[in-house]
């Protein structure tokens, strides 16, 4: 038997070969290098330094022998990173498992810079880099077929953002400008570390969603796919309304005449346009969250997420936040169903046609319901057009008593078409002072008071 070194220990500390004296320890008697073998399948395995840091590349030999139990991620190169504990927020994605309890709030920016396809590396010029962290994952152009992963390698604050592509370099070209996107992640909060008001932070969709079935549509007529939006709470329905440069179809921003940011605009608002103050709605967009808001003075400039179809418009109408009840009705964007709303189909404001129930007798707001109308009539003692579209006669009140013949209330809209086939109340000769009659009547053509020869004065409430 050959390579066999027969070695004196001094309690347990070797002497050397030759009995000479030496500070060695056994671990110089071991060759660099030297593999430990498999007892069970014999395969021989190196001995490697344990990975203590992110983004590593594995040789591609098998049979490699970890030296530590901590777990390892694939990440978007295919490389490996160690995973994270919790304990912070705004960690970007390196180290963190999928289907942890982490939530990620996502970022877009814009880059001026057009990548190569195959190009290995990047160095993308981008002027807001909020939320763009190394190792984090740089995504771009999501939502197009040229959307692909790469890896944030290096940041410089508002500036640039280097990233590195998996084996095989860049899958597209990407021409500037173009829209780059990046997640951070946060911990859930439970309601006692949030509290009755909160940001949103490590909140999974704190708020109640509905759909509006396919979103705004695009210059194509197909939906937008936006298609949830976010309930809002009665403070958050007051209207804010601003001049916009005459929009043009096809443009992906939209110019305010003055600064939107410091009058309630916020990012992933929809903005309603139309062409006039009070004119109907034309069509509607969505800020972009590649915006960042600014104090100052306009012109403004906002980033939208979904290009604009129609030329012309001239204003922008957006929910805001007020300290009351809207007063000039609310829009239908995100309007609950936990609160009740109720529609005015004669709002001076088309594109705000709701107002909330509750509000006082005689304003919009009052639900058809109630004992009183919207609008009045007053000492009426004639032939007398009340309304001559369709509405809802609510109450009519004799303020002097009735004679010579009886008065009718018909559903009509002129006084000529009134006859005894289209009335709904007939008042008769002699009806007292202070006699009511709450009657409550939808009138499909209009609202009428017939008196032919008869005398009498009444008081009518209607919608």
């Amino acid at each position: 038997m050959t390579n066999i070194t027969t070695v004196n220990l001094t309690n347990g500390v070797p002497t050397g070969p030759a009995g000479a004296s030496t500070a060695s320890t056994i671990d110089n008697l071991i060759a660099v290098g030297s593999p430990t073998k498999d007892g069970v399948t014999g395969a021989m395995a190196t001995v490697a330094q344990f990975h203590n840091a992110d983004d590593q590349a594995l040789p591609g030999t098998a049979n490699g022998v970890l030296q530590g139990g901590v777990a390892q991620l694939v990440n978007v190169r295919g490389n490996l990173d160690r995973q994270r504990a919790t304990g912070a927020d705004q960690i970007p994605g390196q180290g963190v498992v999928t289907g942890a309890a982490q939530f990620a709030q996502e970022f877009i920016a814009t880059s001026t810079t057009t990548v190569a396809a195959a190009a290995a590396t990047a160095t993308l010029a981008i002027a807001n880099t909020s939320g763009f962290k190394v190792g984090g994952t740089l995504n771009f152009e999501p939502g197009t077929a040229n959307y692909e992963p790469a890896r944030i390698t290096a940041v410089v604050l508002n500036t640039s953002v280097a990233v590195a592509f998996a084996t095989g370099g860049a899958l597209f070209t990407h021409t500037q400008p173009y829209a780059v996107q990046t997640f951070l992640f946060n911990q859930e909060r439970d309601f006692s570390g949030e509290g009755p008001m909160a940001q949103g932070i490590g909140a999974a969709i704190a708020s109640e969603f509905a759909s509006n079935s396919g979103g705004p549509p695009l210059s194509t007529g197909l939906a937008s796919n936006w298609t949830l939006d976010a309930d809002r709470n009665i403070q958050g329905k007051n209207n804010q309304q601003m001049a916009v440069t005459s929009t043009v179809a096809g443009a992906a921003t939209i110019q305010f005449t003055n600064n939107p940011w410091i009058n309630g605009l916020v990012i992933g608002q929809p903005l309603i346009l139309s062409a006039t103050a009070s004119g109907a709605a034309i069509e509607e967009v969505i800020v972009s969250k590649n915006n960042t808001p600014a104090v100052g003075a306009g012109p403004v400039t906002v980033n939208l997420v979904n290009p604009i179809v129609n030329n012309a418009s001239l204003f922008a109408t957006y929910d805001a936040f007020g300290l009351n009840v809207p007063t000039a009705g609310a829009s239908p964007l995100g309007t609950e169903d936990t609160l009740v709303w109720l529609n005015d189909p004669n709002a001076t404001d088309p594109k705000r046609p709701l107002f909330a129930l509750g509000r006082a007798r005689g304003s919009s707001g009052a639900a058809d319901v109630r004992s009183g109308g919207n609008s009045s009539s007053l000492n009426v003692t004639a032939d007398t057009v009340i309304k001559g579209t369709p509405g809802r006669a609510i109450r009519i009140i004799v303020n002097t008593v009735t004679a010579v013949a009886p008065i009718t209330i018909n559903d009509v809209a002129t006084t000529g078409a009134a006859a005894a086939a289209n009335a709904i109340l007939t008042i008769p000769t002699a009806t007292a002072i202070g006699t009511v009659y709450n009657i409550d009547w939808p009138c499909l053509a209009g609202i009428v008071a017939k008196f032919g020869t008869a005398t009498g004065a009444l008081a009518i409430a209607f919608d």
